[in-house]
């Protein structure tokens, strides 16, 4: 349905199996919502995650002590802030916020607190190919295995706090996950091709 103008507001969604809130609808809003103790079992998306939809606004929530996978994964014209996730369990390829290569150039991810996630990162681009266009300030990102892990070009980063990554670095920007731009009527497969990589 789009738009669905669904909210969730001042909920709690504990001790659950996989998504908290998977949604196919656009035009919703989760604010002052509680999320702990749940996510142990596989999922392939996030605590909350409408990257089947989009034009969600994930506002003042906070996150803690989640199994796999991450916070947020979010669809197009998403807009991420004023969250706190804290204590998230697990080692895997993924992070408290993390923004898929199609939805980054409409994303706004700002004023967010990410700690102590020891397997993750912080911020993550997913993608390869990676996106453009996404803004991001105001994060900071404490204890985790990787502050920011930057893929792409054409973003803008700016008041960003990231200390004390244990696994690998407080900002990676990703030199070997964006390919150029496509072509009009072609795609770029990324290292599963054979296009080389051009920096960003």
């Amino acid at each position: 349905v789009k738009p669905a103008n669904y909210s969730w507001i001042n909920c709690e969604f504990a001790f659950n199996e996989g998504s908290s809130l998977y949604l196919r609808s656009f035009g919703n809003l989760i604010e002052n919502c509680y999320f702990h103790n749940s996510q142990f079992g596989p999922t392939v998306y996030g605590a909350v995650s409408d990257r089947k939809g989009g034009d969600t606004t994930l506002r003042r929530n906070t996150f803690h002590t989640l199994g796999v996978q991450n916070v947020s994964k979010n669809g197009p014209n998403g807009i991420i802030e004023y969250n706190h996730s804290y204590n998230m369990l697990f080692h895997g390829d993924f992070s408290c916020y993390q923004v898929p290569a199609g939805s980054q150039s409409s994303t706004l991810l700002h004023h967010n607190w990410a700690h102590h996630c020891y397997g993750r990162n912080g911020v993550r681009f997913d993608g390869d190919p990676a996106g453009t266009g996404c803004k991001v300030h105001h994060i900071v990102s404490m204890g985790n295995a990787r502050g920011f892990r930057l893929k792409g070009d054409n973003h803008q980063f700016y008041n960003l706090t990231s200390l004390l990554s244990h696994a690998k670095s407080d900002i990676n920007i990703a030199h070997e996950k964006f390919y150029g731009y496509d072509k009009k009527g072609t795609s770029i497969n990324g290292r599963r091709g054979s296009v080389p990589n051009h920096g960003n």
